[in-house]
């Protein structure tokens, strides 16, 4: 039944395409196919989001950086000093919990406010790619179908390759970080002749933004500025680093005004603990080898670029004027930022807890890739040229990874939106207020019972980078009238469970309840 509903949806969206294949008569041939994909595309990826977006409720991280948020709704601090408040783990700027406030507030479920704060996150990235691939190109040609087939192929590549993926659809930072570091490229390369002051603010301002997403997303700056010196000269370049300044000393002021107590708190959170958290393995041959594989996995996009370059030979027009070349080459600001990014990208991935959502590099090689697709497919129509389309070959062949993908079940994600770990903590601490602590799912308790309890990995972070935590902190954010200490089967770590237990040393007996069959709980009788 499944497979006849998608099926006949797709029909219905393709006989949409063909009503405008036939529509638009004044495209080339070649470009006029991509009317009749693109609908149909446009449902695929649709549906592969919506329903990733339920499968994140499986997942016991995605509630638990959400509480980031939630606890600002109930009246709690993102950052706290050592022995006082809540321990979450935030080790990262302010951000992203601010952009996923409307999903807290907008939604009284939590399987909604997961839901939306995965809708956030994929739009933090997804809409300055947008902005990038089609408006800048639509102001030189009529043709809108082309880069809307752009947009198509970057959502599903981002999706396809596991880095990318992590950081496009779960919810973390990462999204942020790589939304704005994406918006602020998208002003510095679609200046129309020298960047205004305007302009070279908002870049700025996009840039902080992504700093304090994720500290070491300020990296980006970097790129920026060696591409402004490239492609318009020191004086832009000087005025751009002026934009910044300023920019710094009014978040500063900012911060001195009105978050003076949460300064130092904020610096404890952000910078001495995950400075301190230690690396996987030591030495340089370590670093070499991640350094090795990360490249080799993602060496895809050079492949592409260098067949892109060369079939392409005037794209870097050295030889020409600096105008013509900025205006062909803008795309190397994005290659720029993924080369500065790559070894930043290692270096956090060999901290203990580093994982490939650090590898921020990858979406700034896969805008690149698909930008030069689309620009040279749109020089074809302005120059009349005639053939197959690349970026529509490259749009259907990636169309055709997805189709095998257990997220275009919406059978699943029914499954999983009925009964999830979330669903089932919240209704658990409805019917036992007070009693029940489960160390994974903070959101859940401040769902049920408008409280934040200490997070176990939160309480782990905090360990390894070096600051205790004491019995007398550690009871003061449990609940009050514990009876019993709850962790998911499928899910939980046993080194880190094992923090959060050791505090209560009472809790050892194993006992089964009806209630939450498939949930290991511990009890102090």
């Amino acid at each position: 039944m499944e497979i006849v509903v998608f099926a006949l949806t797709a029909i219905l969206f393709t006989g949409w395409g063909f009503f405008l294949y036939l529509k638009n008569t004044q495209c080339l041939q070649e470009h006029r196919y991509l009317y009749i994909i693109t609908p149909v595309l446009f449902y695929i990826v649709f549906l592969l989001y919506l329903n990733h977006s339920i499968h994140l409720l499986n997942n016991y991280w995605h509630g638990a950086r959400l509480a980031f948020s939630s606890s600002l709704v109930h009246g709690y601090n993102l950052y706290y000093p050592v022995d006082h408040g809540p321990i979450l783990g935030m080790i990262y700027g302010p951000i992203a919990p601010i952009l996923w406030l409307p999903a807290i507030i907008s939604a009284s479920s939590i399987n909604m406010q997961v839901i939306l704060a995965a809708w956030i996150t994929n739009a933090s990235v997804l809409i300055p790619l947008f902005i990038l691939l089609t408006t800048a190109h639509w102001r030189f040609s009529r043709n809108r179908i082309v880069p809307l087939a752009g947009f198509l192929l970057v959502s599903i590549l981002l999706y396809l390759v596991q880095a990318s993926k992590y950081i496009t659809t779960w919810i973390h930072v990462d999204s942020a970080a790589v939304g704005f570091g994406i918006w602020a490229a998208s002003l510095l390369m679609t200046a129309n002749g020298q960047p205004s002051w305007k302009r070279l603010t908002l870049a700025a301002v996009f840039s902080f933004a992504a700093a304090f997403s994720k500290q070491n997303e300020v990296m980006i700056i970097a790129a920026q500025m060696i591409y402004l010196y490239i492609a318009f000269g020191r004086k832009t370049a000087v005025r751009f680093l002026i934009c910044l300044v300023s920019i710094g000393l009014v978040i500063s002021i900012i911060l001195l005004l009105f978050y003076r107590d949460q300064i130092m708190a904020m610096f404890l959170n952000m910078v001495i603990i995950p400075s301190k958290h230690p690396s996987q393995e030591k030495g340089i041959g370590f670093i070499l080898e991640l350094a090795i594989k990360s490249g080799v996995k993602h060496s895809l996009w050079l492949v592409l670029i260098t067949w892109i370059l060369a079939i392409n030979g005037d794209i870097l027009l050295w030889y020409k004027k600096r105008e013509t070349w900025r205006d062909e080459s803008a795309w190397i600001l994005l290659v720029l930022t993924a080369i500065i990014m790559f070894p930043i990208s290692i270096i956090a991935e060999r901290k203990v807890g580093g994982y490939v959502n650090s590898h921020h590099f990858v979406c700034y090689f896969i805008a690149a890739v698909v930008w030069v697709l689309t620009h040279y497919e749109m020089k074809k129509i302005s120059a009349g040229k005639k053939g197959i389309p690349g970026l529509m070959i490259a749009v259907v062949v990636a169309c055709f990874a997805l189709l095998p993908l257990e997220e275009l079940s919406y059978k699943s994600s029914l499954r999983i939106f009925k009964k999830n770990p979330q669903k089932q903590a919240v209704e658990f601490m409805h019917k036992h207020p007070g009693e029940a602590y489960f160390p994974w799912y903070p959101l859940a308790a401040l769902n049920a019972e408008g409280k934040l309890y200490h997070f176990s990995d939160g309480i782990f972070s905090r360990i390894i980078g070096g600051q205790n935590v004491t019995q007398k902190h550690f009871i003061e954010n449990i609940p009050e009238k514990i009876k019993y200490i709850i962790f998911r089967k499928q899910d939980h770590d046993f080194q880190q469970k094992d923090y959060a237990l050791q505090y209560l040393p009472d809790y050892r007996y194993l006992i089964h309840l009806e209630e939450l069959p498939d949930w290991v709980v511990f009890t102090n009788q």
